[in-house]
């Protein structure tokens, strides 16, 4: 079996704040934690002798009101959020496609109606962001870049 290797990091304005992440590869869950502390090196080696449409899922939970500070005009001061950043398949940095093809589906936190949006690396609100690509990587790659 012929692997691709799909690496990002998580980051986190906020250690202190209980914001968890689920990341989904074609509905199967390959990592989870409730509280992202510290920068975290995400790596998974998908089967890269199919030809599949393959989608990935970083989900986003815990985030509350409380974690966004306002000020008297109502100007966000300090918020928590997740970054994702550094993202690479087959060690070749894909950032500015990913954020060219991922959707980021939320609600604001409760407090909105539920819409798709680009994802610029920073989840600021419970949700999902999704991004598809194929296998084998090579040609998607030369195909996408």
């Amino acid at each position: 079996m012929n692997s691709l290797p799909i690496e990002f990091d998580i980051s986190t304005t906020d250690a202190a704040a209980k914001l968890g992440i689920a990341i989904w590869l074609d509905d199967v869950c390959v990592y989870q934690t409730d509280h992202v502390t510290e920068t975290y090196h995400f790596r998974h080696d998908i089967n890269d002798d199919e030809e599949i449409t393959r989608r990935l899922k970083i989900v986003m939970t815990g985030k509350t009101k409380d974690h966004t500070q306002l000020d008297h005009d109502g100007n966000i001061v300090k918020d928590a959020m997740l970054g994702i950043h550094n993202i690479t398949i087959d060690d070749i940095n894909i950032d500015r496609t990913f954020y060219k093809i991922a959707t980021y589906d939320h609600d604001f936190n409760g407090t909105g109606s539920k819409l798709t949006d680009k994802f610029f690396g920073c989840m600021g609100c419970n949700g999902v962001v999704t991004f598809e690509f194929a296998t084998p990587g090579y040609i998607w790659l030369l195909e996408n870049m």
